[in-house]
């Protein structure tokens, strides 16, 4: 999927391409304060204050 001409996911009907665990980009964690995304609460908390920085996610 892109957004605004970068790469956010590519979507995969495989099971042997399945990620195990949470993909963030490193950008983002950084303009966050986030230092890791361990849970869907870190994703949920990584993600709502990547909207409020970048604004347009």
């Amino acid at each position: 999927m892109r957004v605004n001409d970068k790469i956010y996911g590519a979507p995969s009907t495989y099971s042997e391409y399945t990620a195990y665990g949470f993909v963030t980009r490193k950008d983002l964690l950084e303009k966050t304060g986030i230092a890791k995304v361990n849970s869907v609460e870190d994703m949920e908390r990584y993600m709502d204050a990547a909207k409020e920085k970048v604004g347009h996610l």
